[in-house]
């Protein structure tokens, strides 16, 4: 994505910037681009794959429903088998009928990610274009790894879990980060799974000086 709002001053309105960028691939690269101009991310996303190839699609408040509201909501971003299987299984095949969809019927089915699906359909992504550069603030870190054979006793078991937990410890010390809980997830060989975790309690830590 890129962010133009700081560029129309300087070099025109947005189609006209994507039709210089669009220009300039083709002549310098000697390959074609479809561009979606919108005022969000997601809505340019849909904008960008509406026509192919060589292709430049504007979507704003007023051609929104005409051009979004038919496409079926796979075309949707993040919208992938799973949630697509889910969303056609209460009749909604497209993003239309998604954005009319009240948003605690979403919330049932897909918990917070049917809200943030509901904010998407109806063209109200406000998330900023991150820079190319941007390190984002990690949350968790974990490993995994499937197991050549299968586990059959606790030792197998622990191994594998010490193997694991010093990966983690390592990227850990790595990002300087603490740890406040730990989660273990685990799959058989029936594809069923199920994780644990725990809230580690903080470590409290006195010294006492006395001066004589």
């Amino acid at each position: 994505w890129l962010d133009v709002t700081g560029s129309v001053g300087l070099y025109g309105s947005p189609m006209t910037i994507a039709r210089e960028i669009s220009s300039r691939i083709k002549s310098e690269l000697g390959i074609t681009a479809s561009i979606g101009v919108a005022n969000n991310k997601i809505t340019a996303k849909l904008g960008s794959d509406y026509k192919k190839p060589d292709a430049i699609t504007r979507i704003e408040q007023d051609n929104y429903k005409e051009i979004v509201y038919p496409l079926p909501v796979e075309d949707l971003l993040y919208v992938g088998p799973a949630t697509s299987k889910k969303l056609r299984s209460i009749g909604i095949s497209t993003i239309g009928r998604l954005a009319e969809c009240p948003e605690d019927v979403l919330q049932r089915r897909l918990g917070k990610m049917g809200l943030v699906l509901s904010t998407f359909a109806r063209g109200l992504d406000i998330s900023p274009v991150q820079r190319t550069d941007h390190i984002p603030n990690i949350k968790s870190v974990g490993n995994f790894a499937t197991t050549p054979r299968d586990l059959e006793n606790e030792e197998d078991v622990k191994l594998m879990l010490i193997l694991l937990a010093e990966s983690v410890c390592a990227r850990m010390r790595e990002l300087v980060s603490r740890c406040t809980v730990v989660e273990i997830y685990i799959r058989d060989t029936e594809l069923n799974s199920f994780s644990k975790q725990q809230k580690l309690l903080p470590r409290l830590m006195f010294l006492h000086l006395l001066h004589l």
